[in-house]
């Protein structure tokens, strides 16, 4: 079993979220992208708590739905195991 990466886009100078996106732990342990192991994007919605890093049960619950094993490496994806990355977009 695999955990999951969430890196938070936030735009620049501001703590407003652009983008949420998921990563498989195994293959993409730093959640770079680009590559490997990529997940998809959560959808963005009005859930989310845009003053903190932390992306609420009802958005990880919706996307695990169709997101039960990562494309690349075939393992199952356990959403319990969760590490959360950070990035300001230039």
């Amino acid at each position: 079993m695999a955990g999951i990466v969430f890196r938070i886009d936030k735009k620049p100078f501001s703590e407003e979220i652009e983008g949420v996106y998921a990563f498989c732990s195994e293959c993409d342990p730093e959640g770079v992208g680009g590559g490997p192991g990529v997940l998809g994007q959560i959808p963005k919605c009005d859930y989310w708590d845009r003053s903190s890093d932390l992306v609420t049960e009802f958005d990880v619950e919706s996307f695990a739905k169709y997101h039960r094993f990562c494309p690349t490496c075939g393992k199952k994806i356990n959403y319990s195991a969760r590490i959360t990355k950070q990035n300001y977009l230039k």
